[in-house]
């Protein structure tokens, strides 16, 4: 067919004659129509690279000759900067969405490089915030749609989450640029955080007797357990939460976490006081499986004791302290003891650039020491004798 110019009515009379065939636009070089059995599609061809390539626009009329037109001059000049859209939309096609990406950085790069319990907290994340973007090819997350996410959340007075949720975002993206899946820039880069301010909650002298005896009422043994077990090792809640009894060596009181269950990634010898000694041994005569706090999950140990945390709290009439706390109050009772920092940071498992040289050379024995003295300080404070009033209170 020869040539013509494209106008509305002569496109619409153009009709299907067996087989589909190309026309092609007088005014607009490049500019083609295709005809075929109950369609009309705009094309631009052009050969590019040596090869005609056919780079479709979009149907007609939805898509007016006019809209065409802009379109065909907007991709002639791409091409004339040595670029091909016709292959960059087969990237694309190809180009794999957020929610297939998660699932592979999750199976090769989370649970490789990040501790059990900080891969659950990412799935949870995802589950909740992240899964939003799934079905989104990844170059076509942009800044303003994490921006709006993060003002989302913030919105709902959950500054942190908003945060947190960002935080997980950019971490993702960043092994995306890293394995070539994502193109450009990172759009969770430079999202502006919400301001938080430095927690420093600790239990105060005044609050450890009220604590006590909160807990030498509690009905349920595995909670009174547990939260005495991270007053006395400070370890975080969810090492403590996944303990296992091939960890904990009773005759020399030491519990050893794995480097593949500690969030930096790095083994933590945890020296274990005579009070969180005799909490164990009891213990290990009543639930000697695999756990030592078991639960009836898929996890097969205890999970999120947030219920009973609060029932402990009201009990004592204790306002504004989380279970994170109580390893900050181990902390803060050492340091009252007169500690180091390099001692706190060995017993906590802290991982400091300025520090980790110190760690390496340090002895458990100062560790022991340090550890001993502030939890006997709290226990004083408590009005509790050691060990042996620990273990009364259980069977209480």
């Amino acid at each position: 067919m020869k040539p013509f110019k494209f106008t509305k009515r002569e496109l619409e009379s153009l009709p299907f004659e067996g087989k589909s065939y190309y026309a092609r636009d007088t005014e607009s070089k490049g500019l083609a129509l295709r005809v075929g059995a109950g369609s009309k599609t705009f094309y631009v061809v052009k050969k590019v690279q040596g090869k005609v390539e056919y780079i479709k626009l979009g149907p007609f009329p939805e898509v007016t000759v006019e809209q065409a037109r802009r379109r065909a001059v907007e991709l002639q000049a791409e091409i004339s900067k040595g670029r091909n859209p016709a292959e960059l939309k087969r990237t694309a096609k190809q180009e794999a969405t957020f929610g297939t990406f998660w699932l592979e950085y999750l199976d090769k790069y989370a649970r490789v490089h990040k501790s059990a319990s900080t891969v659950r907290e990412d799935e949870k994340t995802y589950r909740l915030y992240l899964s939003r973007f799934a079905t989104k090819k990844l170059s076509a997350i942009h800044r303003a749609d994490v921006q709006r996410l993060h003002h989302e959340i913030s919105a709902k007075g959950a500054g942190p989450t908003a945060n947190r949720v960002i935080a997980v975002l950019r971490a993702a993206l960043n092994v995306a640029k890293a394995w070539g899946y994502l193109p450009g820039v990172n759009p969770a880069e430079d999202i502006k955080s919400n301001r938080m301010e430095s927690r420093d909650r600790f239990i105060q002298p005044g609050e450890m007797p009220k604590l006590w005896q909160a807990l030498a009422e509690e009905v349920d043994i595995n909670i009174r357990d547990f939260i005495v077990l991270a007053l006395l090792t400070g370890q975080r809640r969810g090492n403590l939460l996944a303990m296992r009894w091939d960890q904990v060596d009773i005759d020399i009181g030491v519990w050893r976490i794995p480097s593949e269950h500690s969030k930096n990634k790095q083994s933590i010898t945890v020296p274990l006081v005579p009070e969180a000694v005799a909490i164990l041994q009891e213990r290990l005569s009543f639930c000697a499986g695999e756990w030592v706090f078991p639960g009836a999950g898929k996890t097969g140990h205890m999970v999120e004791p947030k219920k009973a945390w609060r029932r402990v709290l009201d009990r004592a009439g204790i306002d504004d302290l989380r279970i994170h706390d109580l390893r900050r109050t181990l902390g803060s009772w050492q340091a009252r003891q007169g500690a180091s920092l390099a001692i706190i940071g060995k017993s906590l498992g802290h991982k400091s650039q300025q520090a980790t040289a110190i760690y390496a050379r340090l002895d458990l024995d100062p560790v022991r020491q340090s550890v001993e003295s502030a939890t006997a300080a709290m226990l004083e404070a408590a009005g509790a004798k050691p060990s042996a009033d620990v273990v009364k209170m259980r069977r209480k």
